[in-house]
């Protein structure tokens, strides 16, 4: 579509800033799949050679029979395992000088997760652990929550790796009938399909246009405005708030499927988990903590942040991203647009950062707009002007969470962000460190992980 032919460009891969490079490192390792690949490259050799000290291993199912005949072979010594299950006694694991972390069954979610959460998951879920958050104050549920959510935030950051990141705040109150709502979702559906990931707090009115518009982002334009009045056609009435409608969303749901591999991320808080998450988010992200959630959520906005109206959430969001910002190196300001002019110039919002921001780089970044296209248009100019990756979608159906360097790391691996569909699908495997070969990875299931691909 002309409107969106600029977002198409392309970036030199010498020049190409890759966001959250190198999160998921060398030795972590959070599936059986990403651990086969690594040792793969030792195939033919004594296998007992191969250490495994400082490397970490989370959530787990290793009593499988692919590894159970070399299991009693492996160096274990100075191994970490989080949650992981194993072809032999935990007392075991340890006497071979690994450590041994078990998940806590006494919770009603993982502790040790390499995963964020997939809407299925958390929709079998989430009334529990609410339950859980709202009733148990003790030492050991505090600490619980605590390593709960730096797991989360490290498969977050796995996820992130190599996308750019627009963030839509908002208020949840923002009507599904609104005018303001059908613009939200349209900058989100203009954004993914322009390559950017865009992410959200989560929760119902704006967020839930943002996660909308991003979800449907392989749809036309028309295909999104006929989402959303199949949403308010269909909503329940017999809730008092709209956001405890689930009946809309899921009349969405039903024709165009589950959230699989969308450029849709919510990051929610069980702070708030009176409001149900949103359903339009592939991956979400949910904390216990809400200053996690809201710092990390401002953080990997690495390609700006739009704030549609809102109420003093939106407003702490606004100048806690500002002070950022303010401080931040020159090339690493972010974006701040402001969406509905007149409702920002009431509260004088854009006139004290601009104030704040003389004499500063961010100062030019300050933006007011009505229009969704010039939005996106400024969006597009930032991140080109500093290098940021444009996603292609093939790329979101990969397996982010394979390490992307097997062995050798001195070889350049710009390629898996080039914004060519081969490139994008396919991931290395090192023999050794004179001769690589490639595996493709194709696209699977991943039970209990990830919902089938569409496709």
């Amino acid at each position: 579509e002309q409107s969106n032919a600029c977002l198409t460009m392309s970036i030199e891969p010498a020049l190409m800033n890759i966001p959250f490079q190198n999160s998921n490192g060398a030795g972590e390792v959070e599936t059986l799949e990403e651990f086969l690949l690594e040792i793969g490259q030792y195939e033919g050799n004594d296998i007992s050679q191969m250490s495994f000290e400082g490397w970490t291993f989370t959530d787990i199912d290793f009593d499988d029979p692919q590894v159970e005949l070399q299991w009693h072979s492996f160096n274990w010594a100075g191994s970490v395992f989080y949650g992981c299950t194993f072809p032999c006694p935990d007392d075991e694991m340890r006497s071979r000088g690994a450590r041994v972390v078990k998940q806590m069954d006494w919770l009603p979610f993982k502790v040790f997760r390499s995963f964020m959460y997939t809407q299925d998951e958390l929709e079998a879920l989430d009334a529990k652990i609410y339950k859980f958050y709202m009733t148990d104050n003790t030492l050991n549920a505090k600490l619980a929550q605590q390593i709960h959510d730096h797991f989360m935030q490290d498969s977050l950051f796995d996820y992130l790796e190599g996308k750019s990141v627009v963030s839509i705040m908002g208020g949840h109150q923002l009507k599904r009938t609104s005018p303001a709502y059908r613009d939200v979702a349209l900058m989100a559906h203009r954004l993914a399909k322009g390559g950017f990931l865009v992410a959200s707090g989560g929760g119902p009115g704006a967020m839930e246009a943002c996660n909308l518009g991003a979800y449907m982002f392989e749809k036309s334009e028309e295909e999104l405005d006929e989402a959303i009045a199949l949403m308010a056609a269909n909503q329940d009435p017999n809730v008092e708030f709209e956001y405890q409608d689930r009946q809309g969303p899921s009349a969405v749901i039903a024709k165009h499927g589950k959230p699989t591999f969308q450029p849709s991320l919510a990051i929610p808080t069980y702070k708030y988990g009176h409001e149900p998450t949103n359903m339009f988010g592939t991956w979400v992200c949910k904390f216990f903590s809400n200053a996690i959630r809201e710092d990390g959520l401002l953080d990997i906005s690495n390609a700006g942040i739009i704030y549609t109206p809102g109420s003093a959430g939106t407003r702490q969001e606004i100048f806690q991203a500002a002070c950022g910002n303010h401080y931040a190196p020159d090339g690493k300001e972010k974006p701040t647009i402001f969406y509905d002019t007149e409702f920002w110039n009431k509260n004088s919002i854009p006139e004290v950062l601009r104030s704040v921001s003389q004499g500063r780089p961010f100062a030019k970044w300050i933006i007011e707009s009505d229009d969704v296209q010039e939005i996106v248009q400024k969006l597009v100019q930032f991140r080109d002007e500093n290098n940021l990756p444009i996603l292609n979608p093939k790329r979101l159906q990969s397996k982010f969470w394979i390490r992307k360097e097997v062995l050798d790391k001195e070889e350049d691996n710009i390629e898996t962000y080039i914004c060519d569909a081969e490139q994008r699908t396919e991931r290395r495997k090192a023999r050794d460190k004179r001769a690589n070969l490639r595996q493709s990875v194709q696209i699977t299931d991943i039970a209990d992980m990830q919902a089938p691909v569409v496709e």
